[in-house]
């Protein structure tokens, strides 16, 4: 594959199509390290069973500095050294505490990605962000630093539940609206149950093409000073309501994308609510949520998008086209709590 050579110089992502996890992912000479969380763990007990690994806590309690000192004792427990590579094998909170403790430990160690869930495949395991949560501030301390490798075994997406396949469904969706039209044609035509039963080549296809798009963003950008803020549509609203209520992550970016959208009609006088909320329903994905609106924006304005007073949202004049604009916090106060 070459699709991240501009972002990593060299080839790092490879799919497999065949049933069973290969043997030879992993290079012979080289130590490993596993993080793997327990439930998936439990799940596949024999997936790299001739390494050492790490067990950590499911979802964003893996995220924690609590896990974080956890898995830096046990490395220093095992002796890791600067030649050691860490892996993560799961979804995104595993990759990004993985990234997150291969950039700090000693310095920094070479770490890889296995993702096994949807979501992971098209967002987590690209870009190179990492980081940990701290109270109700999400990924408030992270790093950027890229992988050595992502490697795709496609067969781990069938035995994902429904909810969990709607999650990375909503990163998809914002990646279609934000730049992709052909791809937001195709999510028009499906629902969440033809699409996650798509033959693995087909969805290999649709992972690359979300892979090309994020890809192309964040070529000049890596550090997210610029172009890369277009990514985070969904997400400003999203991340508070995602802390407060304890919500799936895809979850509250779905109803993120929805109010972020009413405030473009607002600015803009463009209106896609309908539009955007047939998909999110298509693929059983929330359009509303009961929010407490100073809470939520309590956490908004602490968000680390925000620019002194000002802050970056992505607008539309077409889904499919998304571009950057700013509002100061005094004029997004404003609107947020009129609609």
């Amino acid at each position: 594959m070459h699709l991240l050579k501009s972002l990593y110089n060299k080839k790092v992502v490879q799919f497999n199509n065949t049933p069973s996890f290969p043997q030879n992912v992993l290079e012979k000479n080289q130590r490993y390290i596993i993080l793997i969380d327990k439930n998936l763990n439990k799940l596949y007990p024999n997936l790299c069973s001739n390494y050492q690994k790490i067990i950590i806590p499911v979802g964003e309690k893996a995220k924690t500095t609590t896990s974080l000192l956890y898995i830096i004792r046990q490395l220093i427990k095992l002796q890791v050294d600067r030649n050691t590579v860490l892996v993560g094998i799961g979804g995104g909170s595993v990759l990004d505490i993985t990234g997150f403790v291969a950039a700090i430990f000693q310095r920094g160690i070479e770490f890889g990605f296995i993702p096994t869930t949807f979501l992971a495949m098209i967002d987590a395991a690209i870009g190179g962000k990492n980081g940990i949560n701290i109270d109700q501030h999400k990924n408030i301390i992270g790093t950027f630093k890229l992988p050595a490798f992502v490697y795709y075994h496609l067969p781990f997406l069938k035995t994902l539940p429904d909810h969990i396949w709607a999650e990375g469904c909503a990163e998809m969706i914002k990646h279609a609206c934000i730049g992709d039209p052909l791809l937001l044609n195709t999510l028009q035509k499906n629902t969440l149950a033809s699409f996650k039963n798509k033959s693995n080549n087909y969805l290999q296809r649709i992972i690359e093409q979300n892979i090309n798009l994020k890809s192309k963003i964040i070529k000049n950008d890596l550090f997210d000073k610029h172009e890369r803020k277009i990514l985070n549509f969904g997400h400003t609203v999203g991340h508070a309501i995602e802390l407060l209520y304890n919500i799936a992550h895809g979850y509250a970016i779905a109803i993120g994308m929805v109010i972020e959208l009413q405030i473009n009609e607002i600015v803009h006088g463009y209106q896609f609510q309908d539009a955007l909320k047939k998909i999110l329903q298509n693929f059983q994905l929330p359009i509303s949520f009961n929010i407490d609106k100073r809470e939520v924006w309590h956490l908004m304005h602490a968000d680390k998008k925000k620019v002194n007073d000002r802050i970056q949202l992505v607008g539309f004049k077409k889904l499919g086209h998304g571009f950057l604009y700013t509002l100061s916090i005094v004029q997004l106060k404003e609107i947020f709590f009129t609609i």
